[in-house]
This record gives structure tokens, sequence and C-alpha cells, in this order.
């Protein structure tokens, strides 16, 4: 038997499938930078190659799959480490 969702509940699950965005190319730049690391640093951590982690930061390519949602997540955590205030000594 089907039962609708509630609105809200359905909208929730939508959400939590939409693809997630990337940040501008200059921004995935920018942030990489911030974090002092280097493209083959990504390309290492999201075991690709060092061109086509240079490929996704430039916005020539785009990752795919769980590329994208692990690329997305990377992009995220250093852009809140770049917002957060250092703490005080």
């Amino acid at each position: 038997m089907f039962v609708p969702m509630h609105t809200d509940n359905a909208s929730a699950f939508i959400a939590s499938r939409a693809r997630p965005t990337l940040p501008s190319p200059a921004m995935r730049r920018e942030l990489r930078r911030a974090a002092g690391l280097t493209v083959r640093d990504v390309a290492d951590y999201h075991r690709v190659s060092g061109p086509t982690a240079s490929r996704w930061e430039s916005g020539k390519r785009h990752p795919g799959g769980q590329h994208l949602w692990r690329y997305a997540a990377f992009l995220d955590v250093l852009a809140e480490t770049q917002t957060a205030s250092p703490e005080e000594p």
C-alpha cells in the first residue's frame, strides 16, 4: 500500500537526493591554496590522477558519481576550516 509522504518530508527527501553544487573554479583553487594543499594532494585524497583533479578544479571536467559527493564534501570542509575563527591562545 502506498502512503504519500507529508509535503515537508517529501521536500526533505528530495533535497537529500539533490546533486551537490560546487563552488566556482576560482573558489576551489582559493580554498585548496588556503589549506596549503597541492593539486597532487587533492588527487591523492580522491584517488584520481593529478590531471583529473586539476580539471575538476578548473571546471573543465566535473566529477561524477561518488566522486562528486566526496569532492563537494571535501570543499565544504575546506571552506568551513577557512572561515573558522582562530582559537584564542
